[in-house]
């Protein structure tokens, strides 16, 4: 009679263990895929924005035998927008472990940098047989675009991008019980559900 009762406690208690692994593989996949819907809802989030002003001086001149023929020349400012953020169309990759979502997501990039028309003041504009055209002012504002995107402000919009990106992310992921942790990288990342 007890041999019965013992053997009905186990398989009772493993029954309960079983529906309690499966509930807890339920309650996980749910959340995985809250998870994957949430980032599959952003395509590119833009978490750093900087307003860079250029002063831009240019002066060409054509001379025949040491005599200026033709001269260009002009001073005046420009506004930039350049744009910062992750690109989470490239993939990402979600981990969970012990209570630890580990999101892994591409690193920060610039989106785009783009001369602001309406902020263009000219300075200082001489002109000798040429007229200066908005083809100047394109061409010129174009190659600046290379050398912002090459200077030390980029770095610090990046570095800015990043920590606005992590946290961003971490408050779009925050479930309870859980800790998100946020990891950028160079390399394509693709997960499918």
């Amino acid at each position: 009679m007890k041999l019965k009762y013992l053997i009905a406690i186990v398989v009772f208690l493993f029954i309960l263990a079983t529906a309690f692994f499966i509930f807890t593989k339920y309650e996980t996949q749910q959340r995985q895929d809250k998870l994957f819907s949430k980032i599959e809802s952003i395509n590119q989030l833009i978490t750093a924005k900087q307003i860079y002003r250029d002063i831009i001086y240019l002066k060409e001149t054509k001379d025949i035998l040491w005599l200026p023929i033709k001269n260009k020349e002009f001073l005046i400012s420009v506004d930039y927008v350049i744009q910062a953020g992750i690109d989470l169309s490239k993939g990402y990759k979600i981990e969970n472990s012990k209570g630890i979502t580990t999101l892994t997501v591409p690193e920060v990039e610039i989106f785009s940098i783009d001369a602001d028309d309406s902020t263009i003041n000219e300075y200082y504009s001489k002109q000798r047989f040429y007229k200066l055209t908005k083809d100047d002012f394109i061409k010129i504002i174009a190659q600046n675009k290379e050398r912002i995107l090459k200077g030390s402000s980029i770095s610090s919009l990046l570095e800015l991008s990043r920590q606005n990106s992590r946290e961003t992310l971490k408050r779009l992921l925050k479930t309870p019980n859980t800790e998100t942790e946020i990891i950028f990288s160079n390399s394509v990342i693709r997960t499918k559900r």
